[in-house]
């Protein structure tokens, strides 16, 4: 562009291109035609004018672009001239590395030479002057015993550090361990009432009072842990359950609960296992008990007593007039369970409904206790909502499992919502833990002479018999 209006020709073809475009305009103005002679000769002029401009300016733009082509030439040299020198430092720089790697070299070899002549003329001076200083003293002594290692320092030592070791170890786990174990833990950090607790039953109790059921040729014993209150009413287990029932008769004996709920905070923490040796040791006192399969998520009392679930809980609160259908008598005397029925998509909006409630207060009218088994609170709100409906709760918490945290969350949920707590059972309780010392009578078949030992022994095997 620079080139273009520094152009003197270019100048004066623009001015006469544009004299020749105002002599037209005036031409055309005076009212003169398109082919009248001098404007025919204006618009040659124009034209003549505009292809000489045109040329000029394609005669500059050559000239540029030969300047371009040669400006371009002589840059590449200059840059093949650039990585020459480039190169050429590169390989300077290098060559100065390598000097001075040689020069220290010469430095470190000069300075070595200098030591091992300096060395090698002392060494020549004092094998001259052969002078001997050395003069014996005190003759040496054989010790008695070794300087190390020392035996017992070490042994107290490593007996003091092993101590201190160990109560760290175990003071660390005290605290690091955040989980529900002991009755003091039930009633000092949740702050509840203690009803008992249910032990394991290993393989020893197993193998003395589980059912014999055959599998191919082999034969195991198998206790089912919720019947085994039934089963083996002399167990240290049945004592346990009964024990737990006893704790919640008197609670509250002015008035008793009629209607009792078992939920625990988290789900396998042997909230049925509780419900169901519960209501068998409710029966076995001599009371009409229902057992409620309230847990319409995952249900499994009609498992355990072998029974079905196409009648249950559901089926009567589409249809009142089946309520007696749903009570399927179990093999235990005095106990009945209602099974929860075909599983519904919300749980939770069915025990919040008028129709759940005077299901419940149907069921209270044909039976002494009424036990509802429900899912757990953490998870699910079903037991929360279905506290508010009966007169007593039993949270259960495992033994080893449950974090007390979330066992105090789950006693707050309850009372929250108005929710009264009966206590606390501790399930999965293993025996043979320093911690339950107390409860080692438990292990053994109850409170019982040896002579009816034998006799229970020998009785359980046609009990066992007809089981099968």
């Amino acid at each position: 562009a620079n080139e273009l209006l520094q152009s003197p020709l270019l100048q004066i073809l623009r001015q006469r291109h544009e004299e020749a475009i105002r002599d037209r305009a005036a031409l055309l103005g005076a009212g003169k035609g398109e082919r009248h002679p001098e404007v025919v000769a204006a618009t040659e002029r124009i034209t003549t004018a505009r292809a000489a401009l045109l040329s000029e300016v394609k005669n500059i733009q050559g000239a540029l672009g030969r300047e371009l082509d040669a400006i371009t030439r002589q840059e590449g040299g200059l840059s093949g001239m650039f990585e020459r020198a480039k190169t050429q430092a590169l390989d300077l720089n290098l060559l100065e590395i390598e000097y001075n790697r040689l020069l220290r070299s010469k430095d470190n070899t000069e300075k070595l030479y200098s030591m091992l002549l300096e060395r090698t003329k002392e060494s020549d001076l004092t094998r001259m002057l052969r002078v001997n200083n050395i003069r014996i003293i005190d003759r040496p002594l054989v010790p008695r015993k070794p300087i190390r290692p020392r035996v017992a320092v070490n042994v107290v030592f490593g007996v003091l550090f092993g101590l201190g070791l160990g109560l760290a170890a175990a003071m660390s786990r005290a605290l690091l361990d955040r989980t529900v174990k002991n009755p003091d833990d039930i009633e000092q950090e949740l702050g509840a009432n203690f009803l008992g607790l249910l032990p394991i039953i290993d393989k020893a109790q197993q193998n003395r009072y589980g059912r014999k059921r055959k599998r191919g040729k082999e034969q195991s014993a198998v206790v089912v842990r919720e019947l085994a209150v039934h089963e083996h009413p002399m167990s240290g287990f049945a004592e346990s359950a009964r024990a737990v029932r006893t704790n919640i008769m008197f609670t509250a004996p002015d008035k008793p609960y009629k209607r009792l709920l078992v939920t625990s905070a988290g789900p396998s923490e042997g909230k049925t296992t509780v419900a169901c040796c519960l209501a068998v040791a409710m029966a076995q006192a001599g009371q009409r008990v229902a057992l409620v399969d309230c847990d319409l998520r995952r249900p499994r009392i009609h498992r355990i007593f072998k029974k079905t679930a196409e009648v249950g809980v559901t089926t009567a609160l589409l249809d009142e007039t089946k309520l007696t259908a749903t009570f399927l008598e179990t093999e235990v005397p005095n106990l009945w369970i209602i099974p929860s029925g075909p599983l519904p998509p919300n749980p939770a909006e069915l025990f919040h409904s008028a129709r759940f409630k005077k299901l419940l207060d149907d069921i209270s009218e044909h039976f002494d206790r009424v036990i509802i088994d429900t899912p757990p609170i953490v998870p699910v709100t079903d037991a929360t909502v279905l506290s508010t409906l009966v007169d007593g709760c039993v949270l259960v918490v495992r033994a080893f499992g449950t974090l007390k945290d979330v066992a105090y969350q789950s006693l707050r949920a309850l009372s929250d919502v108005g929710g009264k707590t009966a206590g606390v059972v501790l399930n999965a309780v293993d025996l043979d833990r320093s911690e339950y010392n107390y409860y080692r009578y438990y292990r053994r078949d109850g409170y019982y002479s040896s002579d009816s030992d034998s006799e229970s022994k020998s009785d359980e095997k046609p009990t066992a018999a007809a089981a099968e």
